[in-house]
């Protein structure tokens, strides 16, 4: 290989092989547990203006897929799955997988909110920035990854300042974007499997009735609080994630 027109070339060979790998894990599993494990396999996807070091890359890149697809192999009899040529599993059966977060600009509070369900449920919690972008827009990769949510956990903390026109003092809201994905999920999700955690001086959005609004406290108790709500949405939890309070 000599040239970037062939580097251009093969890069898009490897992203479209990549790309039929995660339709084809997509449809003939009824768990996305195994593509989300695909697709956490190896480096994010990247090129180098140098030529050489990209094909370093895209050697290790590959070697990483290929052994996690040949284990794979090696483990299927271990899933329980449709027998070949049986029908597709229905997209509705497979939105069990995930618990959605959204946030703001409260970095602590995020990872304090995505430790907590690490240790309290067996699904795994997502932010859309940790997921891989395979060429879609912001749009396309928030409605993929949002529809194999089950639930919600929206973060609404002050990183924003609003007022009606007349009103005299500005207050604290959250960003524009994590009310939109309150109201997204409000309608995508039943109510019931929408939890928002809001810091006390925040002033909350309107007309979102039914979702479960939680104080965000510092002593923790936020966290039983939300622990119910995700044990109320049928969601397997753990009491051990319990705080215990004074």
């Amino acid at each position: 290989m000599s040239s970037p027109d062939d580097l251009r070339s093969l890069l898009g060979k490897v992203r479209g092989w990549n790309d039929h790998n995660v339709e084809l894990l997509k449809s003939r599993f009824t768990t996305f547990r195994v593509v989300n494990h695909y697709e956490s396999v190896g480096p994010p996807f990247e090129v180098a203006f140098d030529i050489d070091k990209s094909l370093a890359f895209l050697r290790d890149y590959l070697r990483q897929k290929t052994a996690y697809l040949s284990t794979l192999k090696k483990r299927l009899d271990l899933y329980d799955e449709p027998i070949e040529g049986g029908p597709a599993p229905a997209r509705t059966e497979l939105r069990k997988e995930t618990i959605f977060v959204v946030h703001g600009h409260d970095r602590a509070a995020e990872l304090e909110v995505l430790r907590f369900l690490e240790r309290a449920t067996d699904l795994r919690p997502v932010v859309l920035h940790d997921e891989p972008n395979r060429g879609r827009t912001i749009i396309e990769k928030f409605e993929e990854v949002a529809a194999n949510a089950t639930y919600a956990v929206v973060i609404l903390t002050p990183d924003d300042e609003g007022r009606a026109q007349n009103a005299p003092d500005l207050k604290p809201r959250a960003r524009q974007n994590v009310v939109f994905e309150l109201g997204f999920f409000f309608g995508a999700l039943d109510r019931n499997r929408v939890a928002a955690l809001y810091t006390p001086e925040i002033e909350r959005p309107s007309d979102i009735d039914g979702v479960a609004y939680i104080e965000f406290d510092r002593r923790g108790a936020w966290k039983n609080d939300l622990y119910r709500e995700l044990r109320d949405a049928d969601i397997t939890v753990h009491p051990e994630a319990l705080v215990p309070l004074g």
